[in-house]
């Protein structure tokens, strides 16, 4: 029970991470694409 618990939370903070890694890139695409239309 308490390993569910601990990968739950693992897997929360690594979902973050990959939304927050997601969310920035997609915010230099969108810059770089700006940019490119100038």
């Amino acid at each position: 029970m308490a390993d569910k618990m601990l990968a739950d939370k693992m897997l929360t903070g690594v979902d973050r991470q990959m939304e927050w890694a997601a969310h920035r890139s997609a915010q230099r695409f969108h810059f770089s694409d700006l940019k490119g239309r100038g």
